[in-house]
């Protein structure tokens, strides 16, 4: 029989059970209700903690209540080592990449180029390591401060694996693992062997707004080396940088999400 403390011990240690895995993943919103979630959710932090970007000199574009943004990314990892990350930009623009292979890291997209530390005078790694750049559907364990009240419901199938369907309140306070500000609950589906998140959805008043899922997934069978290695196009423009070049990657996963950075 499932139970919270069972869910609650596969969320914490899921990013051990998946050292090597290769997956396809979704994720999608409602801009016009999730910024409404977030204005909500700031409206009830406390007073200068939070400051919400907008539009300078000019209304913001209006959004259809029924518009659904969404992304799909495709993920690689080996170990703690090596990871390459894809993201479909919208409108067929082309795809941005990332790549940690051991010490050596590289981001791409069509607009910018390569950004990479090949030829750094100090060349580290992406951040610490590959634990620092994976999607919380592979290491939930930052998530479990910012829910409560959890509630175990039923046994289901999601991606072809078994899992357990989860309701949790979301805590309203600043929690910067939450995985969409706003929400006052999320529906879970944990994965009842390895304890990543299949399939999370934010819901404000009872309706879903926002949601990630993992489409396909395929642990324990490493990926060739070649994947972690990445040839831009001809005549891309190519840049060296110290670390921290993370920063990019955050803003283009912000900037498809439709959502303002992390307070």
């Amino acid at each position: 029989m499932d139970t919270v403390g069972n869910v609650l011990e596969l969320l914490h240690g899921a990013r051990d059970r998946s050292p090597v895995f290769q997956a396809t993943l979704r994720t999608w919103h409602n801009p016009a209700r999730t910024r409404e979630a977030l204005d909500r959710w700031a409206s009830r932090q406390s007073h200068g903690s939070v400051a919400m970007l907008t539009y300078s000199g000019r209304s913001e574009p209006v959004q259809p209540r029924d518009e659904i943004t969404e992304q799909v990314s495709r993920l690689w990892v080996r170990q703690q080592s090596h990871l390459r990350h894809e993201i479909d930009l919208p409108g067929g623009k082309g795809v941005s990449v990332k790549v940690i292979n051991g010490d050596l890291w590289l981001v791409y997209s069509p607009w910018s180029g390569v950004i990479t530390n090949e030829d750094s005078k100090r060349p580290g790694r992406m951040q610490d390591n590959v634990d620092e750049n994976l999607p919380s559907a592979f290491d939930p364990a930052p998530l479990i401060p910012a829910i409560s009240s959890l509630e175990v419901l039923e046994r289901t199938v999601q991606a072809g694996r078994e899992a357990i369907r989860v309701s949790a309140l979301a805590r309203q306070k600043r929690y910067p693992h939450a995985p969409w500000h706003g929400a006052d609950q999320y529906e879970l589906l944990v994965d009842a062997e390895r304890g990543v998140l299949l399939r999370s959805t934010a819901l404000m008043d009872g309706q879903a707004f926002a949601g990630d899922e993992i489409v396909s997934v395929t642990f324990d069978e490493p990926a060739p080396d070649d994947t972690f290695t990445f040839v831009p196009p001809p005549g891309t423009k190519r840049r060296s940088t110290d670390p921290p070049g993370e920063k990019l990657w955050w803003r283009l996963l912000w900037r498809l999400r439709g959502k303002r950075p992390r307070p």
